[in-house]
């Protein structure tokens, strides 16, 4: 008796069909492990308490004296986001402790650093499943979508309080040019840090002095964190108002 499948039925998938269906399946699976290794990191160790702000300053004073601090600093940001730790007290602190400019320079350089190995992991450990998924002509819209909105959606959503990994991850899974995202983030992130950076010093600068000049520089640095977080929602919210 023959033991051929009927005609109307299609054949088994090959092995190196389901093998590579297996390996992009893993390696998602990794991707997912790194960006939630950061949450049980800041939740359940011990190195969750350096994430606190008062900690983080603290920490960075202490380390202020080396000279090899801003490289320290500089090293963290760049690999606390892979593994989706939050990082918003590293700005604050950058900006006490050395500084609006310098603080803002350390951080703009680790958080580029950051997005450009965060952006290639995600690429290389789940676009292939990402890919599989839709197949190759929903793959091909979705791609020349991001290649017409997303280079300014990634600028956009890089003012708003996010998290750092989940910008990178969309962006590379969406498929998402490494050119044109590295050009965005570093676009939407050098104000953002900036603003962050010069609230922080100056908010330590008039807690230290009360000088009259500091506590206006606070003021204005109060007013433009607000705008740098708000107003960029409130104008996506009027462009997509119907009319």
């Amino acid at each position: 008796m023959s033991s051929d499948p009927p005609a109307d039925q299609p054949p088994p998938p090959a092995a190196p069909e389901r093998r590579d269906r297996r390996r992009a399946l893993v390696r998602f699976g990794i991707l997912i492990a790194l960006l939630l290794a950061g949450f049980v990191i800041a939740r359940w160790t011990p190195a969750g308490d350096y994430l606190q702000l008062d900690s983080a300053v603290a920490t960075l004073e202490e380390l202020g004296r080396n000279p090899l601090a801003p490289a320290l600093l500089i090293a963290v940001w760049t690999i606390a986001p892979a593994l989706g730790i939050p990082v918003s007290p590293l700005v604050f602190a950058s900006g006490a402790v050395f500084g609006a400019f310098w603080g803002w320079i350390y951080t703009l350089i680790g958080a580029v650093l950051a997005a450009a190995i965060g952006f290639g992991l995600a690429r290389a450990l789940g676009h292939e499943l990402v890919a599989r998924w839709l197949g190759e002509r929903r793959l091909r819209k979705v791609e020349e979508l991001v290649g017409r909105h997303g280079f300014w959606t990634v600028c956009r959503l890089r003012f708003a309080p996010l998290p750092f990994a989940l910008v990178n991850t969309g962006a590379a899974l969406a498929g998402m040019r490494f050119p044109s995202f590295l050009a965005a983030s570093v676009l939407g992130l050098a104000p953002s840090l900036w603003v962050y950076n010069y609230f922080a010093h100056a908010l330590v600068d008039a807690t230290a002095t009360g000088r009259p000049g500091v506590w206006r520089n606070l003021i204005l640095a109060l007013v433009a964190f607000l705008a740098i977080t708000l107003v960029p929602p409130l104008v996506a919210r009027f462009r997509n108002r119907p009319g």
